[in-house]
């Protein structure tokens, strides 16, 4: 039974014209740079594959700066929603990408890349968005991919259960259904800071 509606999902999800958009790359956006050297910069801008392209002013021409040449970064994406930004690795890659800051703690951070997916089929429309989530322990220089909430084919829940194993209120609360993994990823986070070892 499982395996034809994954089968089914499967075909339709093929029909489908579907794009996607990550978030942050999407358009040009006031952003406000702290650099590795000390330095501050407000610009407009956005993320593109390997480096940050952005604008002094409307009209000054496009330039382009590295990530491995900034700290962290504030963006604006809308008039009272600013999320920061910092830029890291994987710890299997060399290749660095910015993440969005999510939970910071004393013991492990929550950072994560949204894309945001768009979907349509004749005269319905769809419009979604899905996080990847990394973690990094304060030990750590590297992100390690957790992955998404999207089953069957990304088992998040069996990664998060292994970094928790040390934490059984945490275990108790994800067996219990106190925590959905769904929707609680970044509260998991909180609280494995505030109360496990």
């Amino acid at each position: 039974m499982i395996l034809k509606l994954y089968i089914y999902f499967l075909l339709v999800f093929i029909s489908l014209s579907c794009f996607g958009q990550t978030l942050g790359y999407d358009k040009m956006r006031l952003s406000k740079l702290i650099l590795k050297n000390g330095d501050t910069m407000n610009v407009i801008g956005k993320f593109k594959s390997k480096v940050f392209k952005y604008q002094k002013y409307k009209t000054s021409k496009s330039e382009t700066i590295e990530y491995s040449k900034i700290e962290s970064m504030k963006i604006a994406f809308g008039k009272d929603s600013i999320r920061t930004f910092r830029f890291f690795s994987l710890d299997n890659k060399d290749k660095i990408f910015p993440v969005e800051e999510l939970v910071l703690g004393e013991k492990i951070d929550l950072y994560g890349v949204t894309k945001n997916f768009m979907t349509n089929s004749g005269e319905i429309r769809l419009q979604m968005s899905s996080i990847v989530y990394y973690m990094k322990k304060k030990s750590e220089i590297k992100l390690i991919k957790l992955g998404s909430y999207s089953p069957p084919f990304d088992n998040i829940e069996k990664k998060l259960r292994a970094i928790f194993i040390n934490c059984n209120l945490i275990l108790k609360k994800i067996e219990n259904k106190e925590f959905i993994i769904r929707t609680d990823i970044e509260i998991m986070f909180e609280f494995y800071n505030k109360n496990c070892e």
